[in-house]
């Protein structure tokens, strides 16, 4: 299980999602951070915040993407 890893973050899909808080992360990405759907997660860049880990969509699977909006 892995403490950190690096993704590329991509604009949440629908605009039905933003403001609730959501990050799409792939089921590969998942299991290294020993995290499931629901988990709360922190996500660090300029500055840091906490979002709930939902599943990617089958198109992101394997590319090292994190969905989220622009207010997270």
């Amino acid at each position: 299980m892995a403490d950190s890893i690096v993704l590329r973050v991509a604009k949440a899909q629908h605009q039905s999602e933003v403001g609730l808080g959501r990050a799409r992360i792939d089921t590969q990405t998942r299991k290294a951070l020993g995290v499931e759907q629901g988990d709360i997660i922190e996500i660090v860049g300029k500055r840091s915040t906490a979002a709930k880990v939902f599943r990617a969509t089958q198109e992101d699977e394997g590319k090292g993407v994190i969905r989220i909006d622009g207010i997270l």
